[in-house]
């Protein structure tokens, strides 16, 4: 084309032959010109009868990108500009605070610290734009954190993002905004510590490190094969939380819910989600460090597939802190047989009661029989099971 020179590289079954697709390399200014064409250039490349034909073709798919004024910017070189921006607004910040940018200076890691004394991390993916474009933020918070554009005209000046201007992105204020979501959490953070530092927490993951921030729900033990899921209000944490689910052997379950619920009228809103749940359980909630050898039944494997924990499916997220809750992914239905007592997944049963042919279904619940010990079992296919 006149001023551009593309490179390509093909093979073709035999000489005047067809090309073979699948041996197409393109240039990669050509290949990102071409990317919103790549379907009809597919269709072209079938069609084409032999290499002339189909050089012919290609000439026309890129005369109609040109024409069509698409440009690809991810090969635009970052201006020297936007380097002496990023360092003022990072100099701003504190360089103590850095704690990673990528190759291209375009993601920027920053950490914080809450009135609490809790470290936290927000990640700053910035666009080619920027500051006139928004960037994408990642951060480990209950709610999606959405940031708004202040001043950029100011982006030194102000102390809190309440000080701003409206304007362009600042990084800076970006930081700002960050802190003040951080303040908004605080309580609904001092009451899963707590939780979290006395009684036994099966979901989310504890194993390794501390649950993630974003994480406002708990699946707690409260006796041997039976579990107390609660979903809390970020916003609102004090409050009765929405979200209440006794999981486990129903002849275990029973007494605790039936106390649960005639006292659910006593909730104090003045107390930490633990007192509450001590108090409305009638009974201390257990925890690893206090059980020690009695701790079997608090959390075992499932018997089919021999994992405590079934990684979730379904979720997919670019920010690896991301958690959704899923109190399904450990064992949650247990065999009502004492001397059996197995537990298994809701979805690890489903797949072993869809193979047998004595199973039945009635509506949204399959019925049928231990693996183990025969006794009758049955699993809602959308929500628990016993």
């Amino acid at each position: 084309l006149p001023g551009q020179l593309f490179r390509i590289s093909l093979t073709c079954a035999a000489t005047g032959g067809p090309v073979d697709p699948a041996s197409l390399v393109l240039d990669p200014n050509l290949r990102d010109l071409l990317e919103p064409f790549k379907d009809a250039l597919g269709a072209r490349i079938s069609q084409a009868p032999n290499v002339q034909t189909f050089t012919s073709e290609l000439a026309e798919v890129v005369r109609r990108a040109c024409h069509s004024g698409h440009v690809h910017k991810r090969h635009r070189p970052v201006s020297a500009q936007f380097y002496e921006l990023l360092l003022k607004e990072l100099q701003s910040i504190g360089w103590s605070r850095l704690i990673s940018v990528d190759a291209g200076a375009r993601r920027v890691t920053m950490s914080g610290t809450d009135s609490s004394g809790r470290t936290h991390e927000l990640s700053v993916q910035m666009p080619e734009d920027y500051p006139a474009s928004p960037p994408v933020c990642f951060a480990d918070l209950p709610l999606p954190f959405t940031p708004r554009a202040m001043g950029f005209g100011r982006p030194f000046a102000p102390t809190k993002a309440s000080e701003a201007q409206p304007g362009d992105w600042s990084l800076v204020s970006i930081v700002h905004q960050w802190e003040d979501q951080l303040a908004a959490y605080q309580e609904l953070w001092r009451h899963l510590d707590d939780l979290d530092s006395h009684a036994w927490i099966i979901e989310p993951d504890t194993s390794n490190q501390r649950p993630p921030r974003q994480a406002a729900y708990r699946r707690v033990a409260i006796a041997p094969y039976a579990s107390l899921f609660l979903e809390l209000d970020p916003r609102q944490p004090a409050v009765i939380p929405s979200n209440i689910r006794f999981m486990g052997k129903e002849d275990v379950l029973a007494p605790l819910r039936d106390r649960f619920n005639r006292k659910l009228h006593e909730w104090r809103q003045d107390a930490l989600l633990r007192q509450n749940l001590e108090e409305l359980l009638g009974m201390v909630l257990p925890s690893p460090s206090l059980l020690g050898a009695e701790a079997e039944g608090f959390v075992s494997e499932c018997a089919i597939c021999y994992c405590a924990r079934l990684a979730p499916t379904g979720s997919s997220s670019s920010d690896p802190a991301s958690s959704e809750p899923n109190a399904a992914s450990m064992p949650e239905i247990i065999c009502a047989n004492s001397r059996c007592n197995r537990s298994y997944h809701r979805t690890c049963l489903i797949e072993w009661l869809k193979g047998l042919p004595a199973a039945t279904r009635t509506f949204d619940t399959l019925f049928g029989y231990c693996p183990y010990c025969q006794t009758p079992i049955s699993v809602k296919l959308g929500g628990s099971g016993r």
